[in-house]
């Protein structure tokens, strides 16, 4: 893990120390040298005829110590961008954090993952469905073993390495066991958020303040996530050894409510640490890689980090930044004509954040853009104001391509300036199919019509065996997520429209039924996606988009997926599940709200889907296998292992179908005689 953090070329560790080297890149930035981009398109260099070396006596301290983007750094073959790092003044902070990544990133893990000590010690894993669970990586937090290894481990790193911090952060995904001591602690009542918080806190603060005994000076680390983001109830205050890092998305700050969601979350965490205590962030600039949803759509957020790097002075450490990596070039920034500017902004704030962000980036365009700097200045501007509805609506996005046509006809095609400008409309190339796909709707994806049947009598108990059910037949079946080709256990599934209601019916077939898990999860737990499931998700005529798994146990998670993942949401829903030989079934009946309605919580909001107003959806399943590999299935195939492309969901409607309409139609406007 460490000679990841060494560059043989340039014989550099990521932990050497720089000061030197900040000050002479610091004293050519006086000078108006810029690197806005790797490699030597990125450099700005001005022409001078003499440089005076005045005497000089000053001391820089950056705001933030730890000022790390994943990607650029030394790991990379990308030697572009192992200097635009150093020009950058980015760094791991081995003197504030540790040795990099392993000191804020799942450091659980290192006590347990090796297979001889899972042998060993399988008590010290999860209970899940009757049996203790050691390739998923995930604790059980009751074990007192465990608790002592972990300390013992903690204490032997302090002990032989001179390292500030250690990370004591659990492994990915949701965290919970089903022992009776881990289930006493949960509080799904929380929401998905915080169901686990008492719990994982809980043993988190226990290794930290028994660490702190013996290691006063030293810190432990973890990551407020999946589902213990919230502070605990159950403790007062945690040990003063202890910093908590917070996942920060502030590409979705342009929407003020997200905004102070992040701002309100940090302040009840640190109304339970010490004064003295620090946070750390760890946030994603990851928007551009293939399969993304936003790639080749640009995602500009500077003011957004202008704004929330002010409020982190003095309370934060610092930022692991996870940025798009070239992974075809062995590393380095993905697409850097467009990348760079996130970077490029939080590495000059880092370093001094009560600079004017607007002042920064004035210089920036004039720097890098030249003759084009006020229209690229608009460009970005309106693209940061309307980040969301650049994916959702055509006329957003016809707009930006009309404002960068501004742009590219500001600029000579023969210079430096025509030469960036000519790379970033390559990288926005797919925002004109886009637009386009956006105009036209939805090509070639399956439809559906479903009956209205108010007078339906339905007892939601997963076994779909009321005749209002049999008299229907299936509406289709589910094929592999990717390929299109048939899943190896098949997938039904019947809807039909009540009062004010959808019906959901999905019927999964299952040779070996004993293998589903039977456990009772608490509503909206994420570890819902840690064994099979079905998930039904659904773009109403009002809003885009919902989704409802369900696990053959009954468990339920539902989020509104408007604008990332919204828990808090409740469909309101009546669900049961029902296991039978060779097969499960998932019955539902789904209220919806009426446009209008002012609960944005609660129920689904829409009209009755007419073939004029069709909602979308798609049906997808998760088939969990022991070895550990998944595999998914869906209704309408995305050609990606994901079920929430929306662009690909089925058409779904009541009535008439459009070849009824038109049949319809005809015979309106067909003389009488005829």
């Amino acid at each position: 893990g460490l000679m990841m953090e060494f560059n043989k070329k340039r014989q550099l560790w990521a932990y050497d120390e720089r000061g030197s080297l900040n000050a002479v890149y610091g004293f050519l930035r006086k000078l108006g040298v810029e690197w806005y981009m790797p490699g030597e398109m990125g450099e700005v260099v001005p022409k001078r005829d003499s440089i005076s070396f005045p005497a000089c006596d000053e001391e820089v301290r950056p705001d933030f110590g730890l000022r790390y983007h994943h990607g650029t750094a030394f790991w990379t073959n990308n030697d572009a961008a192992i200097l635009w790092y150093l020009r950058l003044g980015l760094n791991s902070s081995s003197d504030a954090v540790g040795l990099g990544q392993s000191a804020i990133s799942h450091g659980m893990a290192d006590v347990h993952r090796r297979k001889e000590f899972k042998k060993a010690h399988p008590e010290y894993f999860a209970l899940r469905a009757g049996r203790r669970v050691t390739e998923l990586n995930q604790p059980c937090l009751s074990s007192e073993g465990l608790f002592q290894e972990h300390v013992r481990y903690v204490r032997f790193i302090f002990d032989h390495y001179d390292v500030p911090m250690v990370s004591i952060f659990p492994e990915d995904g949701a965290v919970y066991c089903d022992c009776q001591d881990c289930k006493a602690k949960a509080t799904p009542e929380r929401g998905w958020q915080g169901s686990q918080s008492n719990y994982v806190w809980d043993y988190v603060n226990r290794v930290a303040a028994e660490v702190y005994k013996t290691h006063p000076k030293k810190l432990v680390s973890s990551l407020a996530y999946a589902n213990y983001v919230l502070p605990p109830t159950n403790l007062e205050k945690l040990s003063p050894n202890l910093v908590v890092g917070f996942l920060i998305y502030r590409q979705n700050h342009y929407d003020k409510i997200k905004e102070e969601e992040t701002d309100s979350l940090i302040k009840s965490w640190r109304e339970k640490m010490s004064p003295q205590a620090k946070i750390f962030v760890w946030s994603h600039y990851v928007f551009t890689n293939p399969g993304r949803p936003s790639y080749g759509i640009p995602v500009y957020m500077p003011h957004a980090i202008a704004t929330s790097l002010k409020k982190l002075k003095g309370v934060s450490l610092g930022e692991f930044v996870e940025v798009a990596i070239d992974l075809e070039k062995g590393g380095g920034l993905h697409a850097p004509i467009f990348n760079h500017l996130n970077s490029y902004i939080s590495s000059r704030l880092y370093w001094d954040v009560g600079q004017d962000i607007n002042q920064l980036l004035d210089r920036y365009y004039a720097g890098f853009y030249g003759p084009a700097a006020a229209p690229m200045k608009t460009f970005v501007e309106f693209c940061e104001a309307n980040h969301a509805s650049l994916t959702r609506d055509p006329k957003t996005t016809e707009r930006a391509l009309e404002l960068f046509a501004k742009v590219k006809a500001a600029t000579d095609p023969g210079n430096v300036y025509g030469e960036r400008i000519a790379l970033l409309e390559q990288f926005l190339q797919p925002m004109s199919a886009v637009k386009e796909r956006l105009e036209r709707g939805r090509e070639n994806v399956p439809e559906v019509r479903i009956q209205d049947n108010p007078q339906a009598k339905i007892t939601i108990d997963g076994k779909l065996d009321e005749p209002d059910w049999t008299a229907l037949n299936p509406s289709g079946g589910l094929v592999d997520i990717e390929s299109g080709k048939p899943a190896t256990q098949q997938t039904t599934f019947k809807f039909f429209w009540g009062v004010d209601s959808l019906y959901v019916g999905i019927t999964c077939l299952e040779k070996n039924p004993s293998r589903l898990s039977r456990t009772v999860l608490p509503r909206d737990d994420r570890s819902i996606w840690d064994s099979d499931n079905v998930e039904l998700l659904v773009e109403t005529n009002s809003h885009s988009y919902y989704q409802i798994t369900v696990s053959p146990s009954s468990g339920v998670t539902d989020l509104d997926r408007i604008s990332g993942i919204n828990s808090d949401w409740n469909s309101g829903a009546e669900v049961a599940t029902f296991i039978g030989k060779g097969y499960w079934s998932v019955e539902m009946r789904i209220p919806i709200a009426a446009p209008g309605h002012l609960d944005p919580l609660n129920n689904m909001v829409g009209t009755k889907p007419t073939p004029s107003l069709p909602w979308f959806f798609n049906i997808g399943r998760l088939v969990r296998h022991k070895d550990g590999t998944a595999e998914l299935s869906a209704f309408s195939p995305t050609g990606k292992p994901n079920f929430g492309e929306v662009d690909r969901f089925a058409e779904l409607y009541t009535g008439f179908t459009p070849e009824q309409l038109e049949q319809l139609e005809r015979s309106r406007k067909a003389p009488a005689d005829q």
